[in-house]
């Protein structure tokens, strides 16, 4: 069924995506250029951009303090959507006391509501903070420590359960995506963005990979309980490194 659903994305995107603004319809980069503000040429000839160095790409993303935020941001950010992805059901299953199917549902709670935690942030931080991202990524991610709080309490109950676990995945979808995407466009400057959002994705991977090893070993040795507490001091990191982000506006 992914697979299925894959195959469509992709016949979408084949038949909608377009190479070139002209094949939208749109006016052509080089006509943009010429009549941006500042622009040094005025004349008619065409402007080409300029051709940048790897080592001039890499120190505009090493030098940025706001990419290397968001990256160290992201770290901590991935850990905890990671350790849901791959452990809720054990959790569910060997804790709780569900069954493997009824746990199976239960996780599709989580990225289903992520889904519309991508939605609201980024139509949020267009909307009423003028294409600022730390502010809501700071209210997303003080939520997603509530919700954690909660879902630890309440994982069993028939209700509060699925609603707390729905809060985590549309608290944590919010941000990865305003951090891991939005904002590495906007920090990253035409010529280093792609680079940026690397970076920035490369970082967040390693707490994917981190996420694993240390929440086998917490729950081992110190119990699940301690699992959720160690998932909120992280989003605590996340969310304090946000704070410095709340009045930054991209160049993008």
């Amino acid at each position: 069924m992914p697979a299925i659903g894959l195959a469509v994305v992709g016949v979408v995107f084949l038949w909608g995506q377009r190479n070139r603004p002209e094949d939208a319809g749109l006016q052509s980069l080089t006509e943009y250029l010429k009549h941006e503000p500042g622009a040094e040429n005025k004349n008619d000839e065409p402007v080409v951009e300029k051709e940048y160095s790897l080592t001039e790409i890499l120190k505009e993303v090493l030098w940025n303090k706001y990419i290397w935020n968001l990256g160290v941001s992201y770290f901590f950010l991935k850990l905890v959507r990671y350790t849901f992805l791959f452990w809720l059901s054990t959790y569910l299953v060997h804790v709780i006391g569900f069954r493997a199917d009824r746990a199976g549902y239960m996780s599709a709670i989580f990225p289903l509501a992520g889904f519309l935690g991508t939605v609201a942030a980024g139509y949020s931080s267009d909307k009423f903070f003028s294409a600022r991202r730390g502010p809501v990524s700071v209210i997303m991610l003080f939520l997603l420590v509530i919700s954690i709080y909660a879902y630890s309490l309440f994982a069993a109950h028939p209700i509060l359960g699925p609603l707390a676990l729905g809060f985590i995945g549309f608290s944590t979808f919010g941000p990865d995506t305003l951090i891991s995407a939005t904002a590495a466009m906007d920090f990253g400057s035409r010529k280093a963005s792609s680079t940026a959002a690397g970076f920035i994705n490369g970082l967040g991977s390693i707490g994917a990979v981190l996420s694993g090893v240390l929440v086998a070993g917490i729950s081992v040795e110190l119990g699940w309980s301690a699992v959720f507490y160690f998932l909120m001091a992280v989003t605590v990191v996340c969310l304090i490194l946000q704070i410095f982000m709340w009045n930054a506006r991209g160049t993008n």
